[in-house]
């Protein structure tokens, strides 16, 4: 009823986040996220249904234009994470925190060129945004599974360092930069911090399954440019 609809309405706001987790937190914001839907899909029925009283055409609505032009993209299933040959990836920002929906890259390209041909044209990553469970996202970060050759690998992270080449301010030792943000991302757990405080999406569990792809990611790194120093790593 309305008293349960305050009590998450007073949370959401960000008043007392400090007294939910990561998870409780998103939860709630799922709930109310699918109630809004809902609530949205049902006034469009019966929108529907008061024009086909009428005889007249139900205009499609923007919802679902898009996913017109989607509709060819298809989104991974995780049982399925890293077992193809084409590179998959899921978005991240910066610091690395993650909702860990994972994408094709020749899938997020051409979902990218249909955004950018609509009528109101999306820039890249608020495209991204909506397809990544309306999380906020500005960076692709590459996932490499057992069938991944090693040059669609090193395309994926060219794709990866397109986003991120204005943070690194001519840094020159890559690898310390991603052993230092794997570190803040490790901070954020042992604290039991929100991972979704900036992104708006992405709980606990989501970034835990980047983790492994992290190291896998820097140890790739150290292999390519100072195997000699992997130990010293």
């Amino acid at each position: 009823g309305k008293t349960a609809e305050s009590f998450v309405d007073y949370f959401l706001s960000g008043k007392n986040i400090e007294y939910l987790d990561d998870d409780a937190f998103d939860f709630m914001k799922e709930l109310r996220d699918y109630e809004t839907q809902e609530k949205q899909k049902k006034a469009m029925e019966a929108r529907e249904r008061i024009m086909n009283k009428l005889g007249l055409k139900m205009p499609k609505s923007k919802r679902a234009m898009e996913e017109e032009k989607l509709k060819k993209t298809k989104i991974p299933s995780e049982e399925g994470l890293g077992q193809g040959k084409i590179v998959l990836g899921n978005n991240t920002g910066i610091a690395t925190v993650t909702h860990f929906n994972a994408i094709h890259l020749a899938c997020h390209v051409a979902a990218v060129k249909a955004d950018k041909n609509m009528k109101k044209p999306r820039a890249e990553w608020e495209g991204a945004q909506i397809r990544n469970s309306h999380t906020k996202c500005n960076g692709w970060f590459p996932i490499r599974g057992p069938r991944i050759s090693d040059s669609d690998y090193e395309s994926g992270l060219s794709k990866f360092y397109q986003s991120i080449e204005p943070f690194l301010k001519n840094e020159k030792d890559r690898v310390w930069i991603h052993i230092n943000d794997l570190a803040l991302l490790f901070t954020k757990f042992a604290k039991k911090e929100t991972f979704s405080k900036e992104t708006k999406g992405g709980a606990a569990e989501h970034n835990m399954k980047l983790v492994p792809f992290y190291i896998q990611f820097i140890q790739h790194l150290i292999l390519k440019s100072k195997p000699e120093k992997l130990d010293f790593y």
